[in-house]
């Protein structure tokens, strides 16, 4: 087949590049002035992962006259073009990096429109602060960049550094499910309900867990891990560890962030008989009461940095919980 064009012979290049990584790849075009650099640029407009995959690019015209034949030579990086992310949003970025994390992947491979670029850069240095990273122990971030001249798209890549080796966060994953399973089957003995296993959770909190730091594990403290294994952690390991072992029982739970008397905190939303409302395991642990906070819908002494779309509605009071209980 002959194209007509030297951006729908690039497609059809990059698809071949992508896939098979031939180091010969050669397609039919009509005859056109044909630069090294057009065909480069065209390339990874067509797959902009190809910024990363590519190392050189050798072209060689063999004109026919009424079509031309384009023979490329080309050299790859160590880099396979399924491992490089296409980001379109800075909200793709976070998603991305969150879950690169979550696997404690070394590299984040990614590449995006270069208008994007300084959004990207400003976001990349917040998410270090993200509760997503901490509780995957990322204690750094760095990155290298990778731009084409004329190209709309630029690559990236992004190192994490961890606080715990590779070998060390399978030992914590696995005994953190181990623990949340434990917890799990004690909460069931509580019942059927759901709000008599959460209930039964957060008893277990206030029994159990310290709010406190670790001396010998800077940032540990705001890990789930820390919660749940050591028993001890601040606030936000609390409110993280809380959406785990409800996550496991199939209670909709999510982690809030905000302040408190002008001071980072954070909590949690449960939903529980058909409605959802606040609970606070921190303060049920430090005022030793499960059932502080318990059904709240207003929290005056607060402010919540993300919003929510759930309209607050406690239909499982403390009076709720202390009639069915006694």
């Amino acid at each position: 087949m002959v194209y007509n064009t030297l951006r729908a012979a690039a497609s059809v290049l990059a698809e071949h590049m992508a896939t098979k990584r031939d180091q010969s790849v050669s397609v039919n075009v009509m005859p056109e002035v044909i630069r090294r650099g057009s065909v480069l640029h065209e390339v990874c407009e067509a797959d902009p992962r190809l910024i990363l995959c590519i190392k050189t690019l050798q072209l060689q015209v063999e004109d026919y006259g009424l079509w031309a034949k384009l023979i490329l030579q080309v050299e790859y990086t160590n880099t396979l073009s399924s491992s490089v992310v296409s980001i379109e949003s800075i909200s793709e970025l976070r998603e991305a990096t969150i879950y690169a994390a979550s696997l404690h992947r070394r590299d984040l491979l990614i590449v995006y429109p270069a208008h994007l670029h300084e959004q990207i850069q400003g976001k990349k240095s917040n998410l270090l602060e993200s509760h997503q990273l901490l509780n995957c122990y990322v204690s750094g971030l760095s990155s290298e960049i990778k731009r084409m001249e004329e190209c709309r798209y630029m690559a990236q890549v992004i190192h994490f550094q961890y606080s715990c080796s590779y070998r060390e966060w399978t030992d914590r994953k696995a005994k953190i499910t181990e623990k949340i399973n434990e917890i799990v089957r004690q909460a069931k003995l509580s019942g059927i309900e759901d709000w008599r296993k959460a209930y039964a959770v957060v008893r277990y909190c206030v029994n159990n867990w310290h709010y406190g730091r670790i001396e010998n594990s800077p940032k540990l403290e705001y890990t789930a891990y820390s919660a749940i294994i050591n028993n001890t952690a601040v606030c936000m390991g609390i409110s993280l560890a809380i959406c785990s072992i409800f996550k496991e029982l199939g209670i909709p739970c999510r982690y809030i962030r905000g302040t408190r008397n002008g001071e980072g905190h954070a909590w949690n939303m449960v939903f529980l008989c058909g409605g959802w409302f606040y609970i606070d395991v921190t303060d049920a642990i430090c005022r030793k009461d499960p059932l502080y906070h318990w059904g709240m819908v207003h929290l005056l002494d607060r402010s919540i940095f993300e919003s929510s779309s759930e309209v607050l509605s406690c239909n499982c009071t403390p009076e709720f919980i202390r009639k069915m209980t006694c």
